[in-house]
């Protein structure tokens, strides 16, 4: 799976989770646009079933996923 199918993927899932309409950027900050403790949770939820992987614990902090960038490091690692 390339870089910018899994940059898709998370942006398809933020923009279910956000009902945001525009389009959210590598960089942009999730809690700016709306990400809170309720949304973050979610986010862990669906982005473990959608790329079959499950975050270690110690990862599971929302400023390990404050940005897309972010959230696809720790999906590289």
């Amino acid at each position: 799976m390339s870089k910018n199918d899994i940059e898709q993927r998370i942006i398809s899932i933020l923009n279910k989770i956000l009902h945001y309409h525009s389009n959210i950027q590598l960089e942009d900050d999730l809690q700016a646009l709306g990400m809170d403790s309720m949304n973050f949770i979610h986010l862990i939820v669906l982005l473990e079933e959608e790329f079959d992987y499950e975050f270690p614990d110690e990862t599971i902090v929302i400023e390990n996923f404050s940005t897309i960038k972010s959230i696809m490091a720790i999906l590289n690692e």
